[in-house]
Parts: C-alpha cells; structure tokens; sequence
C-alpha cells in the first residue's frame, strides 16, 4: 500500500511539473504531498509499533533477578549502599 501511495504521489508530482502552472502553486503542491506522505509515514509508523506491542509480555523476569548482580558484583545491593553513606 505504501508503494502504491508513494507511486500514485510521483506521478501526480511528475504531472504537475510539466503543467503549465505558476512557481507558487508548483510549491505548494509540492508542500502538499510532502504533508501527505509525511502522514501516511507516521500512520504507519504508529500502525507498526503498535502491532509490535501486542508481542509483549508484562510480568515476572524470566531469568533470575540476580543476574545483573552476578556479572558485576561490585553493584550489588549493600555495596552501592555502603558507597552513598547509608
């Protein structure tokens, strides 16, 4: 579909430069379909990250909560608490 629109936009942009129409209007049509293809994008955009959303699981950690602390003990709980003074 976003062939199609980009597409169906050429050509009308490409029918537009050879018509016999002033700079201001050519702008302004030009400014037109850049605002409509500017649109479809971020419907699509928006269409795709929500589809992306749904794939997303809320709950528990798969892996166990521990891990991060495993790979740098140095972050751990009482030692990040030790180093701020609590």
């Amino acid at each position: 579909m976003a062939l199609v629109l980009a597409l169906l936009v050429q050509v009308g942009l490409g029918f537009t430069d050879i018509a016999a129409l002033s700079d201001a209007v050519l702008v302004g049509i030009h400014l037109a379909a850049l605002g409509v293809l500017t649109l479809a994008m971020r419907a699509g955009m928006h269409y795709v990250l929500l589809h992306e959303a749904l794939d997303v699981t809320v709950g528990p950690l798969a892996c166990a909560p521990t891990v991060a602390t495993w790979s740098r003990p140095w972050r751990s709980a009482h030692n990040v608490a030790s180093l701020s003074g609590r």
